[in-house]
């Protein structure tokens, strides 16, 4: 196959197929917690992640992605994250809240340079209402 210009991304599909994060839909907390597994990013340059989130009763949804220099680190490092919903609100560099107290549904991506073997999302919410807003489905890709 002759070389072609461009983005090799593009050009090989050097990306991974979407993947389950959570098996079940998880409900957000007044705390930040873990949403599904750490992913594994070696070798890779980029991750994104698609949620489909479920109000019900509660406020203030957020989530964040946080690095890991190991496997299960409890030390969490705070990375910038891109949105690329209407409807989002970046409040902190480390944080989004959406702007809307709405089910929908939100695609993020985070960079990881090929440098940052280990990440995990987390999610909280401001205020939990009498039936607790919920993560109904999410999935995760990483790019080289």
């Amino acid at each position: 196959m002759a070389f072609e210009r461009g983005n090799p991304n593009t050009s090989f599909g050097r990306y991974t197929t979407p993947t389950a994060l959570i098996s079940a839909a998880q409900n957000f907390t007044n705390a930040w917690a873990a949403l599904g597994s750490e992913i594994d990013c070696r070798g890779y340059r980029q991750g994104g992640a698609f949620l489909k989130l479920t109000v019900n009763s509660s406020s203030g949804m957020r989530f964040r992605v946080m690095g890991r220099h190991t496997s299960a680190s409890s030390d969490l490092f705070p990375l910038p994250i891109k949105v690329t919903s209407a409807t989002s609100v970046s409040v902190a560099p480390e944080y989004v809240e959406m702007a809307s107290d709405a089910s929908q549904n939100i695609v993020f991506s985070w960079d990881v340079g090929n440098l940052i073997p280990y990440v995990v999302i987390q999610v909280e919410v401001g205020t939990v209402g009498a039936t607790a807003a919920q993560v109904a489905t999410a999935h995760y890709s990483r790019s080289y």
